[in-house]
């Protein structure tokens, strides 16, 4: 009963009632370990409501401080399932009731503070600010979901991130179709019809429309599902209207509301080649083919560019930026006329490697799960210190690949626009982190601004992003300084899992971890300044990591 880890949540929180109704009074250490159990499987509100009953925290705050990392875990749990109302509330009683606040649940405990006794303050941007929670979810899953985290927003995992056994000094390698070829590929996908009202028996729909005419996202077999070495793709399904139904919506009285893509530097990069528009009837819009497949073009594009920028400067290291479709296929659209169509006639189908790692998010997971034994049954004196390094290092290396792929898209003139770590995988020979979802990127070099907030995901945006003023290279700055704050809450909400979050184990390994992270965290600081000119610029950021890091970074 000392912890309720990934699917035993269930059992450990029946075994805490039976104490209850026996008469027995479980310790704070005992609670502390089954709300993790529940915060590190989604269920915040069910750990919010057993620290109700216990009432430890009154309307008016209370006194038990052995509670108060459990109140820290529900808090960020509430805060990442975007229930904001509950998570600053409990918030606000821990600061009436004097309770231990921990730093990772403030950005900064004097912000916390200030920001709780302000009346006038949003309450978002306290939670934003204060907690420094992400209001869009964090997938714990290790299924397929993270291999194809494409789109505006993040496929959500269901299952328990699968241990493994491996050191992952060296990473897990990436499975991307070898021994298939390119005509394979595209047979095994186009023999299959992806209509999300009725899924091909051997297709799993990964991510549902979340309004007519949004993509879809599919796991695909190449082989038979039950063949042992199966290759599988990701398969993005983006509706279009063909030019003959584009004309006919367009005599229906529709208008346009154009955004600019200003060519992909495709002509020089400064004119406004190759802009797309969305013709808007009603709620509904046209989406012409070059609209449906600029995913694809702009990651095919920035690795091109990449390339030609390694190939002059002698670099033979892997230069790509993103993960790029293996092929782009169409096909007719099995909605038109239903409900989900949104007139679309046809349909685009970006067929991506599948990246069994997961995202970076699920990587991070998997990490810490793959050194449970040596983090609860220590062989030797070192076995957790070493634990604690094996992750830091990790962090250190997962960010240098951040840092660098950002600073190629912006030499190259571009802008990320919506990073976030569910946008990283881990792919390639090198075993390095690349980018997915080129949804985002826009043209937008050094020194100049684009009006609006263009695409991007609430709570890794800047203030000035979020309030559609602007974006340039800074927003991706910001965005890289709330990624490396997420990966460090992604590691201690699992470690919380594992280990009772008030144990001599939980201790020793999070304040060696934390000793290890000092630059990271720093340079998270710098990186997310609330004002735009006072953010280094994201080379200077990776100078600045490189220079001080505590591991050496090729």
């Amino acid at each position: 009963m000392d912890r309720g880890r990934g699917g035993q949540w269930q059992r450990a929180e029946a075994l805490y009632r039976q104490l209850q109704s026996r008469g027995h009074t479980p310790s704070s250490g005992t609670t502390t370990a089954l709300v993790a159990g529940l915060a590190g499987s989604q269920q915040g509100q069910r750990a919010a409501a057993l620290l109700g009953e216990l009432g430890g925290l009154g309307a008016h705050g209370g006194t038990d401080g052995g509670l108060a990392p459990a109140y820290n875990l529900v808090t960020r749990a509430l805060a990442r399932q975007g229930l904001l109302d509950e998570a600053y509330d409990i918030l606000t009683r821990m600061m009436k009731a004097e309770m231990l606040v921990g730093a990772s649940t403030t950005s900064r405990s004097s912000d916390s503070s200030s920001a709780a006794n302000c009346d006038s303050c949003d309450f978002t941007d306290i939670l934003v600010s204060s907690i420094g929670s992400r209001c869009s979810e964090v997938s714990w899953g290790t299924g397929p979901e993270g291999a194809a985290s494409c789109g505006d927003s993040t496929v959500d995992g269901t299952g328990e991130p699968a241990a493994s056994a491996a050191s992952f000094s060296s990473r897990s390698p990436a499975a991307v179709p070898s021994n298939v070829s390119s005509s394979s590929v595209e047979a095994a996908v186009l023999s299959l019809v992806f209509d999300p009202l009725s899924p091909p028996v051997h297709a799993e729909l990964l991510k549902m429309p979340r309004f007519p005419g949004n993509e879809t996202v599919w796991l695909v077999p190449l082989g038979s599902p039950n063949d042992a070495g199966c290759e599988e793709v990701i398969v993005k399904v983006v509706p279009f209207h063909s030019p003959e139904r584009t004309q006919q919506l367009r005599e229906a009285g529709g208008y346009y509301n154009t955004r600019r893509a200003y060519g992909n530097g495709a002509n020089g990069g400064d004119d406004e080649a190759d802009a797309f528009a969305e013709l808007h009837i009603e709620d509904e819009y046209i989406r012409p083919e070059e609209c449906a497949r600029y995913e694809a073009d702009m990651a095919t594009h920035i690795n091109t560019a990449s390339a030609q920028l390694s190939a002059s400067i002698d670099s033979h290291s892997d230069s790509d930026v993103y993960v790029a479709p293996l092929c782009v296929l169409t096909q007719p659209c099995p909605l038109d006329g239903g409900p989900l169509s949104s007139a679309h006639d046809l349909q685009k189908l970006l067929v991506f490697p599948y990246h069994p790692a997961g995202d970076a998010t699920q990587y991070l997971v998997s990490l810490v799960d793959s050194l449970e034994d040596k983090m609860l049954h220590p062989r030797w004196v070192m076995d957790r210190h070493d634990a604690a390094v094996t992750i830091s290092r990790e962090l250190y290396h997962m960010v240098r690949d951040m840092l660098g792929l950002t600073a190629r898209v912006h030499h190259l003139g571009h802008i990320i626009a919506d990073h976030k770590l569910n946008n990283m995988v881990l792919d390639g020979p090198a075993n390095r982190f690349k980018l997915v979802d080129a949804e985002a990127v826009e043209y937008c070099p050094r020194g100049y601004l684009r009006p609006g907030g263009s695409l991007h995901t609430e709570g890794y945006a800047p203030p000035e992003q979020e309030a559609d003023l602007w974006v340039d290279s800074r927003c991706d700055v910001y965005a890289c300084g709330e990624s490396i704050c997420a990966a460090m809450e992604v590691v201690e909400l699992r470690l919380a899992t594992l280990l009772e979050p008030t144990s001599d184990a939980f201790n020793r390994v999070w304040d060696t971890l934390l000793s290890k992270v000092v630059v990271l965290r720093e340079l998270a600081e710098e990186c997310k300044k609330e004002r735009p000119e006072e953010r280094p610029t994201v080379q200077e950021a990776l100078i600045r990591l490189i220079d001080n890091s505590p591991f050496p970074l090729p």
